[in-house]
């Protein structure tokens, strides 16, 4: 019976040492997981303010091509309105101009038609 006591206590021994390795070898597996997850949420958290960074320079550049934009808009309804205010000066001018030569047709004629009566015989 001690014989079988003594295998007894080595093989519990054994048992405890094999436990203290296990909880040793979870303590560095947790230790370095908690160190991994610590650095990745660094990492994250720099990536993020990055990606903030940057979503910030887009909308800058966003806003600074919607003003653009509406300055081009404004540029161009502008001068289309520049546009039609000069034809429709031109069409004014023409208009004048036709109505001048008409005239000058009409004066033409009329002088013309003078004339030929002053020619012909008075009977």
């Amino acid at each position: 019976m001690s014989h079988d006591c003594v295998e007894r206590g080595l093989l519990l021994q054994r048992v405890r040492d094999e436990t203290r390795l296990t909880l040793d070898a979870y303590r560095t597996v947790f230790e370095g997981s908690v160190d991994y997850v610590t650095n990745t949420a660094w990492q994250d958290d720099a990536e993020i303010a990055a990606q903030k960074d940057y979503i910030d320079q887009v909308e800058g550049e966003v806003s600074s091509l919607q003003n653009q934009l509406a300055t081009l808009y404004a540029r161009k309804h502008a001068v289309h309105a520049e546009e039609v205010a000069v034809c429709d000066t031109l069409r004014e001018q023409h208009a004048k101009q036709i109505k001048a030569v008409n005239d000058n047709i009409a004066q033409i004629k009329k002088f013309s038609d003078e004339m030929r009566r002053s020619q012909e015989p008075h009977e």
